[in-house]
Order: C-alpha cells, then structure tokens, then sequence
C-alpha cells in the first residue's frame, strides 16, 4: 500500500511539473510567431535604427523581471514606400551588433502584411521567452526524472 502512495504521488508531481513545462514551452513558442511567418515570401528593405533601449520587463508567467533589448525601427513599405515603424525584442547578440539610433539596418517584411516586420527575423527566444524556454525544458526533465524514479524497483517507501 505505501509502495502504491508512493508511486502516485510520483506520478501526479510529475504530471504538475509536465503542465508547468509545457504552459511555459508554449508560450516561449508564441515568441517565434512573427518570424515563422516572415519565412515564406518575406522581402528585404532598407530600414533605420529609431531606437535602442534596455528594460527590466514583468514577466506574467516567471516571479522575476526580465531584461529586455528593444530596438525600435522605421522602414518603407515593399510596394508604395510608405514609411512604418516597429518594435521587437531582441537578443543581447543582435542589440550590440545593430548600429546606434539613425544606423541603416535591413528590416525584413511581409509584403502581404507591412504590419508584421522584423529587425531580426532569426528563431530565436530573446528575453522572458528565453527563460521560459530553459525553465520549461528544466521542467520537463524535472518531470521524466520524477516519473522514471516512481517506478524504479525498490523505490522510497518499499519495505
């Protein structure tokens, strides 16, 4: 009967720290979602640095705020070289590499969409969905160890 506890508490710690690292998981992947749809047909336009700046961010889903690298950036539409601007978090890398505020930086569009526009369409998880990612993944094999130590023969509780 202890044996059996045991194995059930296992399972429903594992299974708690699974939906935590999953919740965490996916929402690091909605970060991406911008630069997955700049991947098909996205075009190349010659942009300028508005503005680079460092901010300690809230983060709603991790008990500590996260530095934040935002560049903001002005660029001409694809078809009628209107001007629009935008904003994007990015990674500590590309902020240091991006010229200072009036520098030229390639900004990369979608020309069915003007509204969806990065100054770094790489994948990458810059800021909270950076440490979300890490967390989520620790999460998850947080939660495999707890599940396999469960079941292991002569488990804690055994007599």
């Amino acid at each position: 009967m202890n044996r059996l506890l045991v194995r059930l508490a296992s399972f429903a710690l594992a299974g708690v720290l699974a939906l935590g690292a999953l919740g965490l998981l996916w929402s690091a992947s909605r970060r991406v979602e911008t630069q997955l749809r700049l991947r098909a047909d996205s075009v190349a336009v010659q942009g300028v640095v508005l503005e680079k700046l460092v901010e300690q961010r809230p983060d709603r889903l991790l008990p500590f705020d996260v530095p934040s690298y935002v560049v903001r950036y002005a660029f001409p539409t694809p078809d009628q070289g209107q001007m629009r601007s935008g904003e994007q978090v990015v990674t500590r890398y590309a902020f240091r590499h991006l010229g200072g505020q009036g520098a030229l930086a390639p900004v990369t569009v979608d020309p069915d969409d003007p509204a969806v526009s990065a100054i770094d369409p790489r994948l990458t998880f810059p800021a909270g969905a950076g440490w979300r990612l890490g967390i989520g993944i620790g999460l998850l094999v947080a939660a495999l160890g707890v599940a396999l130590a469960g079941t292991r023969p002569g488990s804690a509780g055994e007599e």
